[in-house]
């Protein structure tokens, strides 16, 4: 016998359910898992040696190093376990560590205190949601987004054991989430290039549909693993008079993501690398501290168009378990 859901409940499912679903993905289109595609970037850096950044002219990969190494882009490290305590020493499994710091850092911040809803975008299987709502042991309802639409392998029915769950299929370029869900808080790991950029309008969206009905109060808490910058584009990133006033033109802007993909190259001892390496005037650890470089170029755009609208925002290293390893926070 199926058992009676309180009137707060069923409103909160009829909003969950009331959410744009347009642009669905198809199955030839899908995403993977969150933190799938940094680590595919990784594979793929170990058995190739070709990229998108190797297209880039020598003379504007040089002129791009000189320009970003004048650029102060320091990132403190901020690794915690589950419970918001500092994380220990001993490394552990990288996807568990990652999402244990993520977690963390929301648990820490008291921001899931009164919360209504937490808005887990790019959920993939939904383990970072699960890990969040054992840890914080929180009476809030999930909203899973992923544009996959294979659940098969998906953590939502352990989520709806505990508590209020539910998964939108939709591409969150096309999602308008309605403002019946109350109190919010997002989270995501990794949300891949240009989709950190439609999670960061999407929350605006939604702060704005809120005040449109006189629903005032602070913007959403949002906790934001990136990844993947090599996949930005120039129309979709929500700061281009970031690039513009450094200096950076729309075609510089299309350099510095894909030398980002340098980021991921697998470190070696340079009594290891080949003779002869060198491409573009620059040996395999120069490439890869270039490619971590662009990539703080971006996420420190995005921190300050984040400035703009809360009262607290800050990008944080949240890992040392991987080289996708930036947490934007902002409450």
């Amino acid at each position: 016998m199926r058992p009676c859901r309180s009137r707060l409940e069923e409103n909160w499912v009829e909003a969950a359910r009331s959410c744009s679903r347009q642009g669905v993905a198809s199955r030839a289109h899908v995403m993977p898992d969150h933190g799938v595609w940094s680590e595919l970037a990784v594979a793929e850096a170990g058995q190739r040696s070709f990229s998108k950044a190797d297209l880039v002219p020598r003379a504007r990969v040089l002129a791009l190093a000189r320009r970003l190494a004048d650029l102060d882009f320091e990132v403190p490290l901020a690794e915690l376990q589950a419970s918001g305590a500092p994380a220990p020493v001993a490394a552990t499994e990288k996807h568990v560590g990652q999402e244990c710091s993520l977690v963390g850092h929301v648990v820490s911040s008291g921001c899931l205190e009164g919360a209504d809803t937490v808005l887990d975008l790019g959920a993939g299987r939904g383990c970072l949601s699960e890990r969040l709502q054992q840890a914080a042991g929180t009476r809030a309802g999930f909203l899973l987004i992923d544009r996959d639409p294979q659940k098969a392998r998906c953590r939502d029915a352990a989520l709806r054991r505990r508590g209020r769950a539910r998964r939108l299929v939709a591409d969150l370029q096309h999602v308008r989430l309605d403002p019946a869900l109350g109190r919010c808080v997002a989270v995501t790991k990794h949300l891949c290039g240009c989709a950190t950029d439609f999670g960061l309008r999407c929350l605006r969206a939604l702060d704005e549909d809120k005040a449109a009905l006189g629903r005032t109060g602070p913007p959403t808490p949002l906790f934001f693993a990136t990844c993947c910058h090599h996949r930005c584009t120039w129309e979709h990133y929500v700061n281009q008079a970031f690039v513009l006033r450094h200096g950076l033109s729309e075609g510089d802007f299309a350099d510095v993501c894909a030398l980002s993909h340098w980021a991921t190259l697998q470190a070696r001892p340079p009594e290891e690398a080949p003779r002869g390496e060198a491409r573009e005037g620059l040996d395999w650890g120069q490439r890869r501290a270039l490619g971590q470089r662009c990539k703080r170029f971006l996420d420190s755009g995005r921190l300050e168009w984040l400035r703009g609208r809360y009262a607290t925002a800050a990008l944080v290293q949240y890992t040392t378990l991987s080289v996708e390893n930036r947490l934007l926070v902002a409450r």
